[in-house]
């Protein structure tokens, strides 16, 4: 499969040479490391492209909404403020959590340490959470003006 981990072995009939791979580790120094999967170059480059613009995208479309907002008073609505801050939750996933991730995602490995992979895991799931809230509160604001 894809996303499997490098485990190959090959060899011819005679028997003559034999190239053989070892799994690979992300901490080879220390044991029940995790796998490290490896994936080929022109993925990792294709998914650094994909990752990185998603990225730059997700923070500078919220950092336009923000300072649209806060600039302009006839944007200064109870609606607005919501929209508000459902888009510095949405900056700071792009700013602090999205990167994080797509370091994980390219190189299969998390690289920054235990406290920080709680951190990174723990503000995922506050901002993302937070995020759900914000439309969930956004669509009961836009059904009381329909409805009113």
């Amino acid at each position: 499969m894809f996303w499997q981990p490098l485990k190959m072995s090959f060899s011819n009939i005679s028997n003559y040479s034999t190239v053989s791979t070892e799994t690979h580790f992300c901490y080879e120094f220390f044991g029940g490391s995790c796998e490290m999967v490896v994936l080929p170059v022109s993925l990792q480059c294709l998914m650094v492209l994909f990752m990185g613009s998603t990225t730059a995208i997700t923070m500078s479309g919220n950092l336009l909404v923000i300072t649209s907002i806060a600039h302009f008073k006839q944007l200064h609505t109870s609606t607005n403020y919501l929209i508000l801050s459902l888009a510095m939750c949405d900056f700071l996933l792009g700013a602090f959590v999205m990167p994080c991730s797509a370091v994980r995602s390219v190189t299969g490995c998390w690289y920054m340490g235990d406290f920080l992979c709680k951190l990174h895991t723990s503000t995922d799931i506050m901002l993302s959470t937070s995020s759900i809230f914000h439309l969930s509160f956004i669509s009961v604001d836009r059904q009381e003006i329909d409805v009113n």
